[in-house]
């Protein structure tokens, strides 16, 4: 029976040891991870290898090598190893972010979240494919060439006379059909064969069972990652892109090792920088509709050429909070760990020279924000501030936040911004 490991990004070391255990790998199985690092040139800087550990910071997911699977989460709670909170909060993060696209009440979440990351988002991709197919199928046009008793659509005159020519009465034809067997479906059916290899729950798998049957005159073709990746809906097929998100998101993951050519060996990996910043952004636009919300805010330059008037360097803080046609706040997302015992919390110097500089162009702005996801509760209030040598109105200030329970972390942004406007 596979070895499955579960650790913490940051905040906790993957042991190598000599011989396998529940809580570390062994030497030949962090030579195959570092293998699959290399080989899809993942960021090393997101790795720190010892002698006998290795770090996983930034990425959290799913990763199945031939012997053991490990499961990396970010750290929700600091006070205990609160994996069912973890996978809760990362489930959604991604959810909110768009990455994945569920409804909560028609998946039914219960005990959903002790299981690890790969058989909750396969047990969340069938429930809502399921959700769809009671509806209907998706049919659509597809083109057909063949032989027919008779005619259909246009003839194909090249393959029809090399029938005259073999004595056949047949016609061969070129058509249009009304077909459950189309690329979306396609791509559903590969989905689910490989789901069905890669997972042990038992109500996933019954489920994708059923999927089949209603998919028994829907072929088994390759699917490139081009075909899944540039796939365009209609509003004929929309209700079918929460599935297709999810199905895209385990398909990929499925085909990034495969080193063996065995499908033994898979990764599903996310960049929790680039989850973390769409989160926060999406809950200010989601819940404060009295301010505006800018993501990724390009206005202003650092310099001009002297000679051109050419401006270089853009400024592109992750969020602009406007009030009153006046961008008041600037928060910048770092998702980094934050210590009370190193001096400044263990905040980079280029972090502040970065907010120094968005402080020299922005003169609404009273205050910006390095905003830290952090594993113990918050309240609100900084955990540094300074104000700039030259405008004492002017700060830059640190804060934390934590992602136990959405409905505070929503409390925690809106005191924060509330109280630097």
């Amino acid at each position: 029976m596979m070895r499955h490991v579960t650790i913490y990004e940051c905040f906790e070391s993957l042991k190598i040891t000599r011989y396998s255990s529940d809580k570390s790998i062994t030497e030949e199985e962090a030579d195959e991870l570092n293998k699959y690092i290399l080989k899809e040139k993942l960021k090393e800087c997101n790795f720190s290898w010892s002698r006998d550990s290795v770090t996983f910071i930034n990425y959290v997911g799913f990763i199945k090598l031939s012997t053991v699977s490990i499961e990396i989460l970010p750290k929700i709670d600091i006070k205990s190893n609160d994996y069912h909170g973890s996978r809760k909060a990362l489930i959604n993060m991604l959810n909110k972010c768009g990455i994945i696209r569920f409804n909560y009440s028609s998946i039914g979440m219960l005990n959903i979240y002790d299981m690890n990351l790969n058989e909750i988002l396969a047990l969340i991709f069938a429930r809502t494919l399921q959700r769809e197919l009671v509806k209907g199928p998706y049919l659509a046009y597809i083109n057909v060439e063949e032989n027919s008793k008779a005619l259909k659509g246009n003839i194909l005159v090249k393959d029809h006379i090399k029938n005259i020519s073999t004595g056949r009465s047949d016609v061969f034809c070129r058509f249009e059909e009304f077909s459950i067997d189309n690329r979306l479906n396609q791509i559903f059916n590969i989905c689910i064969s490989k789901i069905i290899t890669n997972v042990k729950n038992t109500d996933t798998i019954k489920i994708l069972n059923h999927i089949r049957v209603a998919f028994s005159d829907v072929g088994y073709i390759d699917v490139s990652n081009s075909c899944v990746f540039n796939y365009k809906f209609t509003r004929l097929n929309s209700r079918f892109e929460s599935s297709f998100l999810l199905s895209k998101l385990l398909l990929n993951g499925y085909s990034s090792i495969g080193n063996k050519g065995d499908d033994k060996s898979f990764a599903i990996l996310f960049e929790m920088n680039d989850i973390y910043e769409r989160y926060i952004t999406n809950l200010i636009n989601l819940n404060f509709e009295d301010y505006v919300t800018h993501y990724q805010h390009n206005k202003y330059k650092l310099l001009r050429n002297e000679k051109t008037d050419r401006s270089i360097f853009s400024l592109r803080p992750d969020i602009v909070i406007e009030v009153n046609n006046k961008e008041k706040v600037i928060i910048d997302t770092k998702w980094k760990k934050i210590d009370g015992n190193l001096n400044r919390h263990g905040v980079k110097r280029d972090d502040f020279y970065q907010m120094y500089a968005y402080m020299t162009k922005y003169t609404d702005a009273r205050v910006a924000i390095l905003l830290y996801p952090s594993s113990s509760e918050c309240n609100g209030e900084f955990l540094e501030s300074w104000y700039l040598d030259q405008d004492k109105d002017k700060k830059i200030r640190v804060y934390g936040i934590s992602f136990y329970d959405e409905n505070r972390t929503i409390d925690t942004l809106r005191d924060i911004i509330e109280k630097n406007l």
